[in-house]
């Protein structure tokens, strides 16, 4: 294709994608109350979270506040929902760029990489409660703890989104392997540094940067780096030589979706 041809196929992908994203949304508003009550209930399982009225309460403190909470946690779910379409389209684009082999391992690495986010998300949601009931002990007497509903959405979310994108970390680590970019040797070698840089990483990106969270972050990543490094040395005991080795530098791909 000629580059304006391109830029209209790009356009065209991305008004597909919003229309998928923007469908995904409106179903997801008709279901906010019982998603809403599944991202509190952690929050309401606090003795900390009925300290003002004796219910579970969080604040609004604006006029538009509500609607606008309703909105974002519709376009997360939205996101959701819409997913089967916004990525058929980004497949779409990118897939006549690719040696059939890539399709291969591309459709292989999307299949592993949605349980594993889903597996970080929900991990990250069972351990938000001990965050929280570490952050809100702090508390000293006489005074309630009042949450805004906007500080613990975004709480929530940044946890969820956290532990998602960080399971993905031995997907990268594969991936640089089977290209020849990461070998064995480099992977078994960097392994101390890689471990203290797996630590680091869990106690500046967890939100609540408390021991606990940082943990169940890190340990989990620590245990995926292994699982790559063993995947790694039986690559390279087959003769494994990386995802490009016997692959002609001219060899065309054909639009198979």
């Amino acid at each position: 294709m000629p580059l304006m041809e391109h830029v209209r196929e790009l356009r065209n992908r991305v008004l597909k994608a919003v229309l998928g994203l923007a469908v995904g949304t409106a179903a997801a508003w008709f279901l906010f109350d019982s998603v809403w009550a599944l991202m509190t209930r952690q929050f309401c399982a606090l003795p900390q979270s009925r300290e003002l009225t004796g219910h579970c309460d969080l604040l609004i403190s604006g006029v538009f506040d509500a609607f606008f909470l309703k909105l974002k946690v519709s376009f997360l779910l939205g996101l959701v929902f819409g997913s089967p379409i916004w990525l058929y389209q980004l497949w779409a684009f990118v897939a006549p760029g690719l040696h059939r082999r890539e399709k291969r391992w591309a459709l292989g690495f999307v299949a592993a990489a949605v349980p594993l986010f889903c597996f970080g998300a929900y991990l990250a949601y069972v351990t938000l409660p001990v965050g929280l009931r570490i952050l809100l002990g702090f508390t000293p007497e006489h005074v309630v703890n009042a949450l805004r509903v906007t500080d613990y959405l975004r709480y929530l979310t940044t946890m969820l989104l956290v532990f998602g994108v960080s399971f993905e970390f031995p997907l990268l680590l594969l991936l640089l392997n089977l290209a020849g970019v990461l070998t064995y040797a480099r992977l078994a070698g960097w392994w101390r540094g890689m471990i203290l840089g797996i630590f680091v990483f869990a106690a500046v990106a967890t939100p609540s940067q408390d021991p606990f969270t940082m943990l169940a972050l890190a340990a989990p990543m620590c245990v995926f780096y292994v699982v790559v490094l063993l995947i790694a040395w039986i690559r390279r005991r087959r003769g494994g030589d990386g995802l490009y080795s016997d692959l002609p530098d001219d060899e065309p791909s054909t639009l198979e979706v």
